[in-house]
């Protein structure tokens, strides 16, 4: 039986490359044919192939380098937690492993309002943060899910214990960590020298480029200068303080709530981010993942 499943959200290659099995049939880092949540299908490494953008020419490497290299950290139990919450989701061992609050492929925790479609319709279960979404039903061939998974933008802040990152910010779309770059062929170096500071309450609107890095959403909007910042602080009031909490716990990052800020009308500078895996392919440049606050 074919059934149609269409998911509204990004995954990482070597991610997708995990679940692969044996062409033989027989299992590979997961077999999910216990799982009472997904049943992936058998297909062989060899048999992929990734046919456009930006892991199209880079596929071989990934096959055949990063991916065993990825299996085989997977498998030290320093580093297991990963490959056993995937295990955990196949059915293959009963137990949560827990672990850190936050890892790379943890994208479902950086998931808000997600929607889920049965053939069109609205699913009418519950859908609730870090839990399952249990569909049970008797299946037919045609039967579409749709997983509509929303990508917001956000300003993520470090706990105030990391000192190097206060008063910086991370850009997240989704669960995709953006970055700043500026090649030097493209004038960056200058834009960098001239400084690049965030308002708080920075408006960033998403921009998909079809021909730029083999096809990458950016992010664009205006930053500040050094002057611009100087400037910003003196007029606007309460902007050089930080709000600060006590309540952060053991919690390493969590979105800035921004403030009501009057933003700036000179001191500008345009920006564009990109996503912080498509850096390194434009030549020298200055890159930023923790962007300095206009404060």
């Amino acid at each position: 039986m074919k059934y149609g499943f269409r998911l509204t959200s990004v995954l990482t290659l070597p991610v997708l490359l995990l679940f692969a099995v044996d062409s033989r049939g027989g299992p590979g880092a997961v077999d999910t044919s216990k799982s009472p949540h997904v049943k992936l299908r058998s297909v062989s490494p060899a048999d992929v192939r990734w046919t456009t953008g930006f892991w199209a020419d880079r596929f071989e490497l990934c096959r055949k380098s990063m991916l065993p290299t990825l299996h085989n950290t997977l498998l030290d139990p320093k580093c297991s937690a990963q490959l056993n919450r995937i295990r955990f989701t196949a059915g293959l061992q009963d137990k949560n492993p827990g672990g850190v609050d936050w890892a790379d492929g943890d994208c479902y925790k950086w998931t808000e309002n997600a929607k889920l479609k049965l053939n069109g319709r609205k699913f009418s279960g519950a859908i609730k943060p870090g839990a399952y979404a249990k569909i049970s039903r008797k299946w037919n061939p045609g039967d579409i899910i749709e997983l509509d998974l929303p990508m917001p933008i956000r300003l993520m802040a470090a706990n105030p214990k990391v000192r190097n990152l206060r008063d910086k910010v991370a850009v997240m779309r989704g669960p995709l960590v953006y970055c700043l770059e500026l090649p030097k062929s493209e004038g960056g170096e200058k834009v960098w020298n001239d400084g690049v500071f965030l308002p708080e309450n920075v408006e960033l609107s998403p921009e998909h480029r079809k021909g730029f890095l083999g096809g990458v959403t950016v992010l664009k909007g205006k930053a500040l200068t050094h002057k611009g910042r100087v400037k910003f602080v003196k007029d606007t009031s309460g902007a050089a303080t930080s709000k600060t909490s006590a309540d952060w716990g053991e919690m390493l990052y969590r979105p800035l709530v921004p403030r009501s800020l009057k933003y700036p009308g000179d001191g500008l500078v345009e920006i564009s981010l990109i996503p912080y895996y498509a850096w390194a392919n434009r030549g020298l440049a200055m890159m930023e993942v923790w962007i300095p606050l206009a404060r």
